[in-house]
């Protein structure tokens, strides 16, 4: 077998099986936290962890009514999608919270795990840009412009 051969495999390998990131989600254990999660010490502000039979959440609570979801594959391995995420998050009760995930430049970069994480905005509180699809529904652009 050769080394693009080896590697087709691994990704292969790592895939998720169909529905494992919508299974449900439980309390995670302090045992089994510990010898799936990749984090050496417990994030700051922490107020619980979920588990189903493919994802580790963390949610923790920020200053200024943040919430910040970290999300990791128990196998390590990378490849949430958008779906994903967006089905995590109302898995856990926030279908009706807004959630930024932030790419900050390289001098604050953070990369010490395959983790995702969504900054949950406090209720009723939203971005002053993004999509609107009701918009589209009445004609208008669904791009919403930032405030000058």
């Amino acid at each position: 077998m050769n080394r693009a051969q080896r590697r087709a495999q691994e990704r292969a390998r790592r895939k998720l099986k169909p529905g494992a990131v919508c299974s449900p989600f439980r309390r995670a254990t302090d045992d089994r936290v510990r010898r799936t999660a990749q984090v050496s010490t417990p994030p700051a502000g922490l107020r619980d962890v979920f588990e189903n039979s493919a994802l580790l959440v963390f949610l923790c609570d920020r200053p200024g009514g943040l919430v910040l979801l970290m999300i990791q594959r128990k196998d390590g391995g990378a490849g949430l999608s958008w779906d994903d995420l967006q089905w995590v998050k109302g898995a856990l009760g926030f279908e009706e919270q807004e959630a930024i995930e932030l790419y900050p430049p390289a001098s604050r970069l953070v990369n010490d795990a395959n983790m995702r994480h969504l900054w949950l905005l406090p209720p009723g509180q939203v971005v002053p840009f993004g999509l609107d699809p009701s918009r589209a529904a009445r004609g208008l652009p669904v791009h919403l412009e930032p405030a000058t």
